[in-house]
């Protein structure tokens, strides 16, 4: 398990979790969903649903934590979520260790949303737990 960092601003940086055991196979569910939001098309242009959730990531790591309930909100038991007014969210939480850092645990649309939260309330325990067990990182 591992984090990697995917955006820098001057307030947080972001990451997402890797929870593969086998670096050589990563299993990175919420870089997997926001690539898979990214299908172009028939012109050379990002997806508007790609381009909506990653100018919400960088606002929220160049600005701190987005306020607007529109865009990010706290969904519950330390898990929030960034929108789109496409229906895409993408869950994370705050990393306790490191002050400054988001991680993003998953994602799914709008109307899978409960079985995605249940599954980032599991990768945010294992991250908990593996970093207990390594203070080193």
């Amino acid at each position: 398990m591992r984090v990697r960092i995917g955006w820098s601003g001057q307030q947080f940086e972001v990451a997402t979790l890797d929870v593969s055991a086998d670096p050589t196979r990563p299993n990175d569910a919420a870089l997997d969903f926001i690539q898979g939001l990214n299908s172009p098309g028939t012109s050379n242009r990002p997806d508007p649903r790609f381009k909506a959730m990653v100018h919400r990531i960088q606002q929220h790591a160049d600005n701190g934590p987005l306020t607007n309930k529109e865009h990010s909100r706290n969904v519950g038991d330390d898990l929030y979520e960034f929108k789109t007014r496409f229906g895409d969210r993408v869950l994370f939480f705050y990393d306790r260790r490191h002050r400054r850092r988001t991680v993003l645990v998953g994602g799914c649309l709008k109307s899978d949303f409960e079985n995605a939260k249940q599954t980032s309330k599991r990768h945010e325990a294992d991250w908990e737990s593996w970093q207990g067990n390594h203070p080193w990182d």
